[in-house]
C-alpha cells in the first residue's frame, strides 16, 4: 500500500480475501499493477466500494480465483485476469466503462458474464477466449445485448432473468442489436421463419426497415419511437396496422403499405410530423382512405405489389432448365421452382425472341447484412415489359458455385425483388443476373463483392 492509495502487492495465502476499505488510515482507491498476480491460493475477492480502477494483470494466473465482482470499480487495465484458469463468473457493476485488452483471455472456464452498466462495451482485443461463453445477464437494450445476439451467446434480461432471443420459436422478431441502420428484415433466422415483429427496433437508431411478405403480423408499438426512421415498406402478408407501430417515429417520410393492409388503427402514426408524411399505397386503398383521413399526403403507386390470389394455382409444367453453373450456357432449366408470382415458369410462346428481349435490361443489385449470418440480396429491373427471371448466385470464396436461387419479377409487379442468403466469412461473391428464356442464356449480370 502506498501512500497514493494503491494496493501495491498482496502476498497473504487466504482463500477468501476481503479487501479493506483502509490500510494504515488511507483509503484504498487502486489495485495496483500485479497486486495478486500468481497468488496460488485465492478463490474468490471482494472489492471495496472505494476501489475505482483495477490495474494491468492485477489478478493475472491467480489459478484457483472463481468468481469476482468490481463492485464500484470504473476502469479495469489490461490482462487484469489473464489466465485465471479456474474463472467462471464476471460480474461488472453499473459504473465499469473501460476495459482493458486481453482482460480475460486464457480464462478458459469462463462461462458467465454479468453487466450492470448498459452502455459498457464488451468488444475488444482479444478480450474473450473463444467459444467458452454460455450466458450473459444484462438489461434488454444494453450494449451488452447486442455483443450477445452479434456473437450466438444466449443473453438473459438481467430483470426478469428471462433468456431474450432474436426470433422465439413462434417466429416473433424479438430482438436485433446490430449496427445497420437500414433493415432488411431476413425470411428466416437460425432456421425459423420470421412471421411477426414485435418491439425488436423499438426506440432504435434505424433510418429504413423493409418487411418481407412473410411476416403477417407488426405488433403495437413495434417501430415506436424511432426518432431516425424515415421510410418503411410493408408486407403483402399484412392485413392490420397495429396501434403505435409508428408512434413518435417524428422523421418518417415515406411508409408503403400494400393493399393486403385492410385496417389501420387510428393511433398508427401518433407523434409523427405528418407534414413530412407521405403514404404510398393502390388507389382506392384502405391506405388511401386513411391518407385522407389524417390529413396525410397520398400517393397512388401501381408497382406496389398486390396480395397474391387466394385461388389455388395449377402445378407447374416441368420446362427445360439450366444447368446449376449460372455464368456458363446451360441447357437444364433451374432446379429452384420460383417462389413468387406467377407460379409457373415462363414459357417461350415462339421461337422468335421479341424485340424487348434483343437487348438487356439495366439491372442494378446491392447487398446488405441484416442479422448475424444472414445478407440480404436486393436486385432491380428496369424499363421490364414481362415476366423476368432473375437469379440469385453466391459463389464460395475459391470462385465455386455454392447456392442458387430463382425468382420471378412479373410484369406486374414493382421493379425491385429481394433475396435472402446464409452468410459465412468463407463464402465469395455474389452473382445476380436475368435469365433469357428465349435464347436460354444468362445475361445482365450484376457482381457483388465479398
Amino acid at each position: 500500500m502506498n501512500e497514493d492509495g494503491v494496493l501495491v502487492k498482496y502476498n497473504g495465502s487466504d482463500t477468501d480475501v476481503a479487501i479493506p476499505e483502509q490500510i494504515n488510515g488511507i483509503t484504498i482507491t487502486k489495485i495496483g499493477n500485479n497486486a495478486f498476480a500468481d497468488n496460488a491460493y485465492i478463490e474468490s475477492v471482494t472489492i471495496p466500494d472505494n476501489v475505482k480502477s483495477i490495474g494491468n494483470s492485477a489478478f493475472a494466473n491467480c489459478e484457483l480465483l472463481k468468481k469476482i465482482d468490481t463492485n464500484k470499480t470504473e476502469a479495469i487495465g489490461d490482462t487484469a485476469f489473464y489466465g485465471c484458469a479456474n474463472l467462471e463468473e464476471l460480474i461488472f457493476g453499473e459504473n465499469v466503462s473501460n476495459l482493458g485488452m486481453r482482460l480475460c483471455a486464457e480464462c478458459k472456464k469462463l462461462r458467465k458474464l454479468t453487466v450492470l452498466n448498459k452502455e459498457l462495451s464488451l468488444n475488444g482485443t482479444y478480450m474473450w477466449p473463444d467459444g467458452v461463453i454460455e450466458e450473459i445477464h444484462s438489461y434488454v437494450g444494453s450494449k451488452a445485448e447486442r455483443y450477445a445476439h452479434v456473437n450466438k451467446i444466449p443473453f438473459y434480461d438481467i430483470e426478469s432473468g428471462e433468456r431474450i432471443r432474436v426470433v422465439d420459436d413462434d417466429g416473433a422478431l424479438v430482438a436485433y442489436n446490430g449496427g445497420e441502420t437500414e433493415i432488411i428484415i431476413p425470411e428466416s433466422v437460425d432456421g425459423i421463419e420470421v412471421n411477426r415483429v414485435r418491439g425488436a427496433f423499438a426506440g432504435s437508431n434505424i433510418v429504413s426497415v423493409t418487411i418481407p411478405d412473410c411476416v403477417t403480423v407488426v405488433a403495437m408499438d413495434a417501430f415506436s419511437n424511432c426518432a431516425e426512421l424515415k421510410q418503411a415498406t410493408l408486407s403483402n402478408g399484412i392485413t392490420k396496422l397495429n396501434n403505435g407501430v409508428f408512434k413518435n417515429c417524428i422523421s418518417l417520410e415515406k411508409v408503403v403499405i400494400p393493399p393486403s393492409i385492410t385496417s389501420i388503427s387510428e393511433s398508427a402514426f401518433d407523434g409523427c410530423d405528418k407534414s413530412k408524411l407521405t403514404i404510398y399505397g393502390a388507389s382506392g386503398s384502405a391506405a388511401e382512405e386513411y391518407a385522407k383521413e389524417h390529413d396525410i399526403k397520398f400517393i397512388a403507386d401501381k408497382t406496389i405489389p398486390t396480395p397474391p390470389p387466394v385461388t389455388p394455382t395449377p402445378e407447374p409444367t416441368p420446362t427445360a432448365q439450366p444447368t446449376a453453373e449460372p455464368t456458363q450456357s446451360p441447357t437444364a432449366a433451374p432446379t429452384t421452382q420460383p417462389t413468387t408470382e406467377p407460379t409457373q415458369s415462363p414459357t417461350p410462346e415462339s421461337t422468335e425472341t421479341p424485340e424487348s428481349y434483343k437487348y438487356p435490361y439495366r439491372i442494378t443489385a446491392h447487398s446488405t447484412y441484416i442479422l448475424p449470418g444472414y445478407v440480404s440480396i436486393t436486385a432491380e429491373c428496369y424499363e421490364k415489359k414481362e415476366d423476368v427471371v432473375m437469379i440469385f448466385a453466391l459463389y464460395n470464396e475459391n470462385g465455386t458455385l455454392g447456392r442458387v436461387n430463382t425468382k420471378i419479377l412479373s410484369s406486374n409487379s414493382g421493379t425491385a425483388i429481394m433475396e435472402t442468403f446464409p452468410y459465412t466469412d468463407g463464402d465469395g461473391q455474389f452473382k445476380v443476373f436475368i435469365w433469357n428464356k428465349y435464347t436460354q442464356e444468362p445475361y445482365s449480370t450484376v457482381f457483388i463483392g465479398e
